[in-house]
């Protein structure tokens, strides 16, 4: 009897292992690391505020996901190289295109005609920006009602 004890024991921490193993593969989370106000400012090479003009998906040839390019102009520039008006593109993961669709949860998605406070990086390659953050580093203007002030919010927009 003693015998048969460790066999139940290690037949039970097998399918324990198997059946935390078999949820991996179909897992839809994304981890993001909180970041404090000076945290953004100190990884962005860029902050702005900006309206979004347009946003486009797009998928380059030999990649499997589809991104989705924004393109801001620049009304107010808090730290960076730009100026007031200039144009920037904004490449984020996610978007849909020709019934493709590629999501991921976090990721920030800009709106034309939206008018936002961003926290940017430069792409490692090329003339492209993403956000800091993801969704942290993108926050929305609105028009406060009563007051007509405006009042930044984090928008979260439905897929």
């Amino acid at each position: 009897m003693n015998e048969a004890r460790p066999l139940k024991i290690g037949l039970v921490l097998a399918a324990m292992l198997l059946f935390s193993t078999l949820g991996v593969g179909s897992s839809r989370a994304t981890t993001m690391v909180e970041l404090s106000l000076s945290e953004l400012c100190w990884i962005s090479d860029l902050i702005a505020v900006a309206h979004v003009e347009q946003s486009r998906p797009e998928k380059q040839p030999g990649e499997i996901y589809i991104k989705t390019v924004s393109t801001l102009r620049l009304d107010r520039v808090l730290k960076g190289a730009h100026i007031e008006g200039d144009r920037i593109q904004v490449r984020e993961w996610g978007g849909s295109l020709n019934g493709e669709r590629t999501a991921l949860p976090g990721a920030p998605r800009y709106v034309a005609g939206e008018r936002v406070l961003v926290f940017l990086e430069r792409e490692q390659r090329g003339s492209m920006w993403r956000t800091v953050g993801l969704s942290q580093g993108k926050l929305t203007f609105i028009e406060e009602a009563d007051t007509g002030r405006d009042v930044v919010v984090k928008l979260r927009l439905p897929e």
